[in-house]
């Protein structure tokens, strides 16, 4: 989040900016005669008024607004923003009845945590600003005691250092829970991006349930929308403990993940639809949310590298205590046989297979122009022809599985690439031999992942969002 620094500023600049702003407003007037008015700013106690956090709620604001006009079909005659040491502020002057504009902007004030920081202004064509109680709306309540503000205010109820550490507090956590519900939803999609995506070779898709007799669609898209809430309080484990280190982060989020199993058995009456994934996309929110809280690069390198270093040493040391007495499941059998970590060791090693094949695929295929569903399955196989698929292993063997990766590897080293039909062919063969790549379709969900945050950050980046 963004340091709260900023110069105080005097009693004069205030006033100064007062009457600034209502000759702003008057010289609108002016110019839109007829027009009602539209003025924000932001109720920040205390002599510092700009600061990053503040002018990231001031451009939330103004975004808020813009929307609530967009929505209502209010025209918008003229917009300007004004940015200074006393504050942040907006102007709009619009065609919309004052009254209704005035119920439009209190439901923008009143709709949500960050609204009570918001002070906006609705003034009719003579210049006369409008009441909430004219509209029997009730007054703005205190930030501290809930009691009408206005009367704190006049007492002066509350200290300006309390007000200012409410404010910033509002702030920092209306943004922190704004990403990880953004984070939550892309984590949500990108499981249901990838069951979607069809066909699948052996896996369940829109089309079949592949080599699988105990699941179907239906059981991933119930588990999916039982992990979304969970994927959000990993990202926060992330922030919550961002002055840990990554593998102190790691341990801590150890315990909510099983609580993610628990919730995913409990949508599929025991079927296991995810359970790699919240091991490999768990790590990858709660190293989302290290970083937000850390003001972190967020570039797939970067990511992926603090994967590496949250999951290395305990991955290790897990397996370093894992015996043919002890080990309980077929992925440290398997290990204690060839040496083979799984999952486990690419979570260790920051997803090399995801970094290095499936995300560069994606991108290639998009760029080519085709669909997400085309690009995923031809992403599908390009990590098929790369990964040592331990749900592979565990049903085929070592050779069926080397077998299966040379194939995989020599049909999209051939031009053209194979077209949907022949991967169809390829699906009902693995289904016969009941061969399911569910290794490389949970490393399908990361880089589904990874390439939503690439695209939301372009986005970004080019004034999208």
């Amino acid at each position: 989040m963004p340091e709260i620094t900023g110069r105080p500023v005097s009693l004069e600049e205030i006033l100064d900016a007062r009457e600034q702003r209502a000759e702003r407003q008057r010289t609108a007037r002016e110019q839109f005669p007829g027009a009602a008015l539209v003025s924000f700013t932001l109720n920040i106690a205390g002599p510092v008024k700009l600061f990053a956090l503040a002018e990231q709620s001031f451009q939330e604001g103004c975004r808020s607004i813009a929307r609530q006009f967009e929505r209502n079909r209010v025209a918008v005659q003229f917009y300007k923003t004004c940015i200074q040491p006393a504050g942040c502020e907006a102007l709009w002057a619009v065609d919309c009845d004052p009254l209704r504009l005035k119920a439009l902007m209190c439901a923008v004030e009143d709709g949500g945590r960050l609204g009570r920081l918001f002070d906006i202004d609705v003034l009719n064509p003579e210049g006369e600003i409008l009441s909430r109680t004219g509209l029997g709306i009730p007054r703005r309540r205190c930030l501290i005691c809930d009691r009408p503000a206005r009367e704190c205010a006049r007492s002066r109820a509350h200290g300006p250092e309390l007000l200012w550490h409410e404010t910033n507090r509002i702030m920092r956590e209306y943004f922190t829970e704004k990403r990880a519900d953004e984070i939550a939803a892309m984590a949500g999609k990108s499981l249901l991006y990838e069951v979607s995506t069809t066909p699948k070779p052996g896996l369940v898709d829109r089309a079949n349930s592949g080599a699988h007799h105990d699941m179907d669609l239906f059981h991933f898209i119930d588990s999916s929308a039982a992990l979304i809430p969970h994927f959000r309080q990993l990202f926060l484990m992330g922030v919550r403990h961002a002055q840990d280190s990554p593998q102190r982060l790691f341990g801590c989020i150890r315990y909510p993940g099983m609580l993610a199993e628990d919730a995913m058995f409990a949508a599929t009456k025991g079927v296991n639809t995810h359970k790699g994934l919240i091991f490999s996309l768990g790590i990858l929110c709660a190293a989302l949310g290290y970083s937000f809280a850390n003001a972190l690069p967020c570039d797939t390198g970067t990511l992926l590298s603090l994967c590496g270093k949250m999951a290395s040493l305990s991955v290790k040391q897990d397996l370093d205590r894992v015996t043919a007495q002890n080990a309980r499941t077929f992925g440290e059998r398997l290990y204690l046989q060839t040496g083979s970590t799984g999952i486990r060791g690419e979570a260790a090693s920051g997803f090399p297979s995801v970094r290095h094949y499936g995300l560069p695929a994606l991108r290639r295929f998009m760029a080519e122009g085709k669909s997400l569903n085309d690009a995923g399955a031809l992403t599908l196989l390009t990590l098929l022809g790369h990964v040592e698929d331990t749900n592979v292993i565990s049903r085929r063997g070592l050779r069926a599985a080397q077998s299966v990766r040379e194939e995989a590897a020599e049909r999209m080293a051939r031009e053209p690439l194979p077209e949907l039909d022949e991967i169809r062919v390829l699906d009902q063969r693995f289904i016969r031999e009941n061969i399911s790549p569910g290794g490389c379709a949970d490393l399908l969900a990361i880089t589904f992942m990874l390439y939503f945050l690439e695209q939301e950050a372009q986005d970004t980046a080019n004034g999208e969002k």
